[in-house]
């Protein structure tokens, strides 16, 4: 009888923890923020893991690849666009949304947290943003609503945790991209202007 009642009060105990760290485990840890479907494919948008790291590298690479057509004067073809320490580094605080279907990594936003101070910037009032410096779906997944989906993540986020806004750039010369954007409701904040020399 006593072994019976240690068993049963241990098998107690690892219940309670496991109910403990389902209800604080911050969301990284879960598998699945939003699924949705579209044209009979089923996508779920997670945070990011350490194991997405080969596909989320590919993706960001072709991104750069992107980049660089359009402006080779400024961007440059390297072997380590995402080093392994920085993804690692976002992943921890929940910086990078993935796009799954099947196990597969088809498309990846990329943010962090920007805080405006007006202890050092005194023209300007106190803001906190959330700023996508990446956001890429699989060429072979476009047209399905994707990058909508990964952008309503973070928008849903920025809403819950009282940032004022997102931002981002965008390159002058990607049409389709100014066209999705302002298509999301994103407005022009300012431009950049440049003389080459």
């Amino acid at each position: 009888i006593k072994s019976v009642l240690i068993v049963f009060f241990m098998a107690k105990a690892v219940m309670e923890v496991a109910g403990f760290l389902m209800t604080t485990l911050p969301m990284k840890t879960l598998s699945k923020i939003q699924n949705f479907h579209y044209k009979n494919t089923s996508v779920n948008i997670r945070y990011a893991q350490e194991k997405d790291f080969p596909q989320v590298k590919q993706l960001i690479t072709e991104l750069t690849f992107m980049h660089i057509a359009m402006r080779p004067d400024l961007y440059k073809i390297s072997a380590d666009v995402l080093p392994y320490p920085d993804f690692y580094a976002e992943i921890e605080s929940n910086l990078v949304l993935v796009a799954e279907v099947e196990n597969n990594i088809v498309g990846v936003l990329r943010y962090y947290k920007k805080s405006i101070n007006s202890a050092n910037k005194k023209a300007y009032i106190n803001r906190n943003i959330l700023y996508i410096n990446s956001l890429i779906v699989d060429v072979k997944y476009r047209k399905r609503k994707i990058a909508t989906q990964l952008l309503t993540v973070l928008k849903k986020k920025a809403i819950n945790d009282n940032y004022d806004a997102i931002e981002l750039q965008v390159n002058s010369k990607n049409k389709s991209a100014l066209h999705f954007y302002r298509k999301n409701r994103f407005n022009t904040k300012a431009i950049r202007m440049e003389i080459i020399l």
